[in-house]
C-alpha cells in the first residue's frame, strides 16, 4: 500500500487504527466497505460491500480417489471380519454411531445382513443335554471299525441332542479365549437345526463335506476370504436372559455386533 515495501510478517503487531488511517491515507473507506455498482442493472447497491485481497489454497480432496464399496473380499485370519485398508480392498468402516443411527431408523434387519451375515457368519454346535460347546470331531463309529465325522459333545460322551446355531464369529472367538483361561460358558437354546454325522470316506477319496460345516475357506497371502452357506443361514434363536449375558460380559456391543436374538 502506498508503493512502498513494509515489513508483513506475522510477527509484526500493528494496531487497527494504524491500519484504518493508512486506509484513509490512500482513499479507501476506513474499514474496508466500499460503495459498489449491480454488474446487470448498473445501479448502485444501498449496502456497502466489504472488500479485500483474499488468500485461498487448492486441497487435493477428490470424490474418486474417496469412494470405496466391497461386495466380498479379504478377512483378518483372526476375527475373519473384513480388513480396514482400501489399498487391501477392505470394507467400510461403520463404527458404534452408524450402528446406533441405523438402529433409531428401524434398520434393524439391514444391520443384521451388514454387520453379521455378510460380515463374520460363522455357526457353533451346541449340546442341549450340559449346554456346552461340542466339538466336531473323527471318532469311531459305536459296534464297528468304520469312523464317522460330525458334532461330538465330549462332556456328555455323546453325539444327541446337539444342535447348530448361527453366531458372529467374534463371539466363537471370544468364547475360546475364555475357555483358554478356565471359563466354560453355557448357553440355552431354543429349536434349531439337528446335525448330521457322516462316515469317514475310504482311504485314498476325497472327503466330503459334511452338513456341519458352515463355510467354505480359501486362504491366499495370510488373509482368508469366507463366504456363508445360503442353506444355513436359519439360526437357532438363544434365549432373551441369555442373550442379555452374552452381551453384558462380552465386548461384541462395542463393535455392534450381537447374536441374532438381540436384533429381531
Amino acid at each position: 500500500m502506498g508503493g512502498k515495501v513494509r515489513y508483513a510478517t506475522p510477527f509484526t503487531t500493528p494496531t487497527v487504527d494504524v491500519i484504518t488511517e493508512q486506509l484513509h491515507k490512500a482513499g479507501f473507506s476506513r474499514w474496508g466497505e466500499e460503495s459498489v455498482l449491480n454488474g446487470q442493472t448498473g445501479e448502485r447497491m444501498k449496502s456497502l460491500v466489504f472488500m479485500g485481497p483474499t488468500f485461498y489454497q487448492r486441497l487435493v480432496h477428490m470424490a474418486e480417489d474417496k469412494v470405496n464399496f466391497r461386495n466380498t473380499g479379504p478377512v483378518h485370519p483372526v476375527t475373519r471380519q473384513p480388513v480396514e485398508d482400501k489399498k487391501r480392498f477392505g470394507g467400510v468402516k461403520f463404527g458404534e454411531m452408524e450402528r446406533d443411527c441405523m438402529l433409531a431408523h428401524g434398520a434393524a434387519g439391514n444391520l443384521h445382513e451388514r454387520l453379521f451375515t455378510l460380515s463374520d457368519f460363522s455357526q457353533m454346535h451346541i449340546c442341549q443335554a450340559c449346554e456346552r460347546v461340542a466339538n466336531v470331531i473323527m471318532r469311531p463309529a459305536e459296534g464297528g471299525r468304520k469312523k464317522v465325522h460330525g458334532p461330538y459333545c465330549m462332556f456328555c460322551s455323546s453325539a444327541e441332542r446337539i444342535v447348530r446355531i448361527n453366531v458372529p464369529y467374534g463371539s466363537n472367538l471370544l468364547y475360546q479365549e475364555l475357555f483358554s483361561m478356565g471359563i466354560c460358558l453355557k448357553f440355552d437354546t431354543e429349536g434349531g437345526v439337528t446335525t448330521t454325522t457322516t462316515a469317514a470316506p475310504a482311504s485314498g477319496s476325497a472327503s466330503p463335506m459334511p452338513d456341519d460345516r458352515p463355510t467354505t475357506c480359501a486362504w491366499q497371502d495370510g488373509l482368508q476370504e469366507e463366504r456363508p452357506r445360503r442353506q444355513d443361514l436359519e439360526p437357532t434363536r438363544l434365549r432373551p436372559g441369555l442373550a442379555e449375558q452374552v452381551d453384558s460380559t462380552s465386548c461384541l456391543a462395542q463393535r455392534g455386533v450381537f447374536p441374532m436374538g438381540l436384533i429381531d
